[in-house]
Order: C-alpha cells, then sequence, then structure tokens
C-alpha cells in the first residue's frame, strides 16, 4: 500500500495453514478504500484484492467497491469472499453489485457467481433450471465455506423468491508441464517418442534435447525418465 495510510483493521481471521488474511481500510489522501492482504505463516505478505481494481471476470469499466463479507480460506490458502461492484450498469436496485470471487491454487482470482446472472439451480444435467440471482451468501452456512479440494459452499436467493444452498468448484489452472516436450497442452507418447530418442545421451551428443534433461544434469538418464513418469497422463498442460 504505498503511499497509503491504514485507517482501521477490519477483519483479520486466520486460514487452516496458519496464514492471517486481513482486510483494512486504506486511505492515500483523497480516497478511501478496502484492501486484503495475504501475511503467509512464512514468506512475504501479498496483496490479493482491493477496492478501485477491475473486477475479474466481468466487462471493462466495472470495478471493485468493496469487500462485502466472507473471507474464509482452506488449508491450501485458497481465498473466497464476496466483493461488492461498481461501474457501468451496476447497481444494488438492479441486483448485479456483488459477486463470489475466489483464488485459485496459483493465487489467482477467478469469478465463480455474479448477482443478475442465470443460474441453474437443478444439479442434474438433463433438467435445465434456469433462475436469476438476486443475492449471494456465504455466512449463514454452518461448517466450512471452502475446503481443501477447492469446492466452495455458498446460498443463493433468486428473484423468484426461491433460495438454495450450492457448491461451486474453483477452476483448476492450467500449469507447465516439463514434459510436454511438443507442446500440444498433454504428455503422451508423442513426448514419449521425443524422450526415447535422447534417452541415453549426455550434452554434446547429437541426439541430446536440453527439454529432455529435465533435472537440468547434462544427461538424459533415468532421473529424467522417472520425473517424465511422474507426468505422463497429464491433459492439463499450458500448450
Amino acid at each position: 500500500m504505498p503511499n497509503e495510510s491504514v485507517v482501521a483493521f477490519l477483519d483479520s481471521p486466520i486460514s487452516p495453514s496458519g496464514t492471517a488474511l486481513v482486510r483494512v481500510l486504506g486511505f492515500d489522501g483523497v480516497n478511501f478504500d478496502q484492501v486484503l492482504i495475504v501475511f503467509p505463516s512464512q514468506g512475504t505478505p501479498s496483496l490479493v484484492y482491493r477496492s478501485g481494481a477491475p473486477a475479474i471476470g466481468l466487462p471493462q469499466g466495472i470495478e471493485v467497491s468493496s469487500i462485502v463479507s466472507g473471507l474464509r480460506a482452506n488449508g491450501l490458502d485458497q481465498l473466497v469472499v464476496i466483493a461488492g461492484l461498481d461501474g457501468p450498469g451496476v447497481s444494488s436496485a438492479l441486483n448485479n453489485d456483488k459477486a463470489l470471487v475466489a483464488t485459485d491454487v496459483l493465487g489467482r482470482l477467478v469469478l465463480l457467481a455474479r448477482e443478475g446472472d442465470l443460474f441453474d439451480a437443478n444439479d442434474d444435467p438433463a433438467i435445465n433450471d434456469p433462475r436469476t440471482i438476486a443475492g449471494i451468501q456465504i455466512d449463514g452456512l454452518g461448517g466450512p465455506i471452502i475446503n481443501n479440494a477447492g469446492q466452495v459452499a455458498f446460498i443463493h436467493e433468486f428473484t423468484d423468491g426461491s433460495e438454495g444452498a450450492f457448491v461451486a468448484q474453483i477452476p483448476v489452472p492450467l500449469t507447465l508441464c516439463a514434459a510436454d516436450f511438443d507442446a500440444d497442452g498433454d504428455v503422451d507418447l508423442g513426448d514419449f517418442g521425443v524422450f526415447g530418442g535422447a534417452f541415453g545421451s549426455i550434452a554434446g551428443d547429437t541426439n541430446f534435447l536440453a527439454v529432455a534433461d529435465i533435472d537440468c544434469d547434462n544427461d538424459v538418464d533415468l532421473g529424467d525418465f522417472g520425473r517424465f513418469g511422474a507426468e505422463f497422463g497429464r491433459t492439463d498442460c499450458l500448450p
């Protein structure tokens, strides 16, 4: 929070891993804003969310106005909050000024739900039951709000007067795979062929491939094969 003074500490729950989730009210000399900072039990504090920032997953111009409620975390320090929104076409009268936001396992913000959006209230894939979200709650539920599998429990109130408790899965991000040699998003037989062609080589050999030297020790040996085998079959690689 450069050039900004802390006016008040609003809340600071502790995650199961011992990380402090600190929500503060800051003042930069002109505006007040809310800032969410994560203080891990080990490591460097990081700013996760603040009012005035662009709202993740929403049209350009819509910003975070406040951190309304929630502020929960699982044992992996994935967070979930309800954020207030501001911007073009956003108002409490239209029931579209709040969003349910979480962080994935890489700490990146993702949008789970927003007031005013359609939501399928029936979990049977054969039955489509779209209802418009009028309100989002997570404080009224007993037990954990977010578990270590990245599942978030919440309550939706709908414009037809109905409501229900639901569970959403935080999307699992694509990750880098050291063994995706052909950069096609998976580790399969194509990559095995590339690895096999370099197996047994050392730096300087005509068939040596630096990418197949996964452990970076200037040869392609059983150590690299073990690491290749650990990733074989993955389909969640960044291409």
